[in-house]
């Protein structure tokens, strides 16, 4: 299965992406996907869904927690899940992201504008999705 993907190793197009194609991209940095890498996968596509933004790993953390998936809402949880392939460190959300078919996630490094929206420096929107601390359970299911 042959998938365009950017200079990071993310799917070009996130509309392109399949549980078969996550699957590979799992193999291809090492990590047999389980129920659990699922129920992270499956929130981090209903996030980004829902607000067109891949979240990094705080927000993931919270969005994990919030939804009531509180045994995988952690960093060590989720440094244990996606560990880094060897010679190519990535935080857990970037990886995860990477096998979701999702764009990199942003750090969230921006300066905050007037009514407490983020924005980038060029004017988009970069971290204003991840200040909602309320999500759906059925995004991690």
């Amino acid at each position: 299965m042959v998938v365009k993907r950017d200079a990071d190793g993310h799917l070009a197009d996130p509309a392109a992406w399949s549980e078969a194609i996550g699957m590979e991209l799992a193999r291809g940095v090492g990590i047999e996907l389980g129920p659990r890498h699922w129920r992270v996968l499956r929130a981090l596509r209903g996030f980004h869904a829902e607000t067109g933004v891949s979240p990094s790993m705080r927000p993931l953390v919270r969005l994990l927690r919030d939804a009531g998936a509180g045994e995988l809402a952690s960093s060590v949880a989720l440094l244990k899940l996606f560990p880094s392939p060897p010679g190519n460190p990535a935080s857990p959300a970037v990886l995860a992201a990477r096998i979701a078919g999702l764009p990199r996630p942003d750090k969230c490094l921006s300066r905050t504008v007037a009514g407490g929206s983020r924005r980038r420096r060029d004017g988009s929107r970069s971290c204003a999705a991840h200040s909602t601390t309320t999500r759906s359970s059925a995004l991690v299911r």
